[in-house]
This record gives C-alpha cells, structure tokens and sequence, in this order.
C-alpha cells in the first residue's frame, strides 16, 4: 500500500508543475478598446476608441480652445433720490447720566480671638520587648514528593489510505479555476 500512495502523491505533483509551468493558449481578441486621458494642467482631453482590427493608441485630435469670454455689460447708474419735501425734525433732548453709585465702604476688621496654646504631645510608649522563641516549638511540617504516575502519549490514528480530502480537492478544483481563467471570454 504505501508505494501506491507514494506513486498518487507524486503524480498529482507532477500534474500540478505541469498545470503551473505550461504556456498557456493563445487566445485571440475579437475587438480592440483604447481609452487615454490627459493629466496636464489646463487643456484637458480624453479619447476612448473601441471597435475591431488592430488595437493601436492615437494621440487624440487636439480641441480647440474656448473663446474668452465676453466681458458684461455695464449697468445702468442707479437714479438719484428725491429730495426730502419737508426739513428733519430736531433730534431728542439726550436725558444726563445717573450719578455714579458711591463707592462701597471697606468692611471692618474682625477682632481677632486668642489662640489657645497647644499642649505638648506626650512621648510614646516604650516598644514592647521581644518575646523569646519557646524551646517547646514544633518544627515546621516536612515536605514529601508525591509519586505521579508515568506520562503516556497516545496512540496515533494510521491515516486512511489513498488521497486526503485536501488532496483530492485541490486536484479537482485548481484545474477547474485555471481553466476557467483561460478560457474566459474576453470583454468588448
């Protein structure tokens, strides 16, 4: 069995190399389409030519410019306004300015309170003295391995002879995808 499965993996390489490094058809247009566009500054154009026989650029006609254009007529002066038929009346007496507000007295002093002395802290208390270890203590517990049992890796599954899935399916669909790539038609 394995020098069947060895012989399938080498054939379906061999087929993809060839798939991969084959020249690929020629494949002939039934029309030709050209689109060019300027990118200048100021007179700009753009062509796009379509239709059958050999597809070659041209430079594009060349467009006339456009006129300037016309300046605009001059409009009429506006008419002058009427004189007024009878004399402004007198503007109205300006009523005189409210006296300032007198300005705010400043705000009188607080008396000021006595400040009571502050006491002296008292001195803090002497530390206690160390308490010596107890002869009668008993010592820490011991720490002791605990036997585990032995590490066993488990059994691998055999694979299932002949092609993997991901094997068939490759065969299958990269001829497919690069066929259609080739054989596609062209658009017009």
């Amino acid at each position: 069995m394995p020098v069947t499965h060895l012989a399938q993996r080498l054939l379906s390489a061999a087929a993809l190399a060839l798939l991969l490094t084959g020249p690929a058809p020629y494949a002939r247009a039934d029309a030709c389409a050209y689109a060019s566009v300027s990118g200048g500054s100021g007179d700009d154009w753009a062509v796009a030519v379509a239709g059958g026989g050999i597809c070659t650029p041209s430079p594009p006609p060349p467009t006339p410019k456009p006129p300037p254009p016309e300046p605009p007529e001059p409009k009429p002066p506006a008419p002058p306004k009427p004189p007024p038929t009878h004399p402004p009346a007198p503007p109205k007496p300006v009523p005189p300015a409210p006296p300032p507000p007198p300005a705010p007295q400043p705000p009188k002093p607080r008396p000021v309170r006595p400040v009571p002395p502050v006491p002296p802290e008292p001195a803090p208390p002497p530390p206690p003295a160390p308490v010596p270890p107890s002869p009668s203590a008993t010592p820490p517990p011991r720490l002791r391995p605990i036997a585990l049992p032995a590490y066993r890796k488990p059994p691998r599954k055999k694979p299932a002879p002949g092609l993997s899935t991901v094997t068939l399916t490759l065969l299958i669909t990269v001829p497919a995808v690069i066929a259609v790539a080739v054989l596609r038609p062209r658009s017009s």
